[in-house]
Parts: C-alpha cells; structure tokens; sequence
C-alpha cells in the first residue's frame, strides 16, 4: 500500500524540480505558472497531466514486445527458440503469458544466444528488461566474446563458462 505522506512529498518534489528546471530538461517544458498561484488541487491535476504525458511520449516497447519481434523476424518457433536457449517450456510460457512477469539477466542472454543477436541488439533486448552488458563484470565480458565472434550455441558457450568458474547461461543444462 501506497504511503499517502510519502506520495505527496514525491509529488510537491518533481512539481518544484519541474517548475525550476530548464525548459530542455528532460524533455519537459517550463510550466509558465508560478506554483503560488496554484491551488493544491490544480498543482496536482497538472502533475498528473504532464506525469502522463512525460510517459506517454517516452515509454517504448518493453522486452516481451521486443522478444517476440526478434523471434518473428527470425523466422523460428518459441519452440526452437526456447530450446535453443536451454530454457524450459514452462519457463517459457510464463515470458509469453505473464506481462510482469520480470526475466532474469542470464535468461535473456540466453535468448540473445538463441536468436543470434549482435552486440547492439543484445545490449538493446537486456536495457528492455532493465539490464545491461557491463565492461567491469567476467561474465558480461565473456558474452561480449561469445558474441563479437558469433558464437551462439549454449552448450559450446557453456563448456568456457563453467572452466573459468561462472554462471552457466540457460537452465536445462
């Protein structure tokens, strides 16, 4: 449940950044009315409104949609995609069905691998589920490898991995 006092604190917060920021910030214009002049109401009316819109006009397909646009452009089944990913068809199931349900990193490496992603769509796919490929971490370096040298199969990837100790990717192994 929502704290209505911490709620309301967020809110008086983003309307005085909102109305102090520069008109380029963030995307978000100036409000040319100073918040003195407001009532409560009317300043929460406005947030909700340039809230909705700020969202609206910024939020791009999330990493289902962009999943199964892969996978049709690709041209295979979720069945040779899954499998090719090591993951289970139940597993599976719950990305295409749930659509909150919140994918793992490995996981949606292990799709990467399984439809064959470059580096930039790859990277693209794990920002969608709010992750990334970091430059400092063993592992992501190591699918950076993998897939700079287009080296896409599971089980091949899987033999290096676990020789240098990581986490395998996928979960039928």
């Amino acid at each position: 449940m929502l704290n209505q006092l911490l709620l309301n604190e967020l809110k008086e917060f983003i309307e005085r950044e909102i109305i102090e920021l520069p008109s380029h910030s963030y995307g978000m214009p100036k409000l040319a009315i100073d918040s003195k002049e407001l009532s409560k109401a009317q300043l929460d009316d406005k947030f909700e409104f340039e809230f909705d819109r700020f969202i609206d006009t910024h939020r791009k397909p999330g990493f289902r949609e962009n999943l199964f646009f892969y996978i049709d452009r690709s041209g295979l089944t979720d069945a040779e995609v899954y499998k090719r990913a090591c993951i289970d068809r139940r597993h599976f199931s719950k990305i295409r069905s749930n659509p909150h349900y919140q994918i793992g990193k490995h996981t949606v490496i292990a799709l990467s691998f399984a439809l064959r992603l470059n580096e930039d769509q790859c990277e693209y796919l794990l920002n969608t589920a709010g992750y990334s490929l970091s430059l400092s971490d063993e592992f992501d370096l190591a699918v950076r490898f993998f897939i700079l040298r287009k080296l896409y199969d599971i089980n091949y990837i899987n033999l290096y991995l676990e020789k240098l100790n990581m986490k395998l990717v996928g979960n039928m192994i």
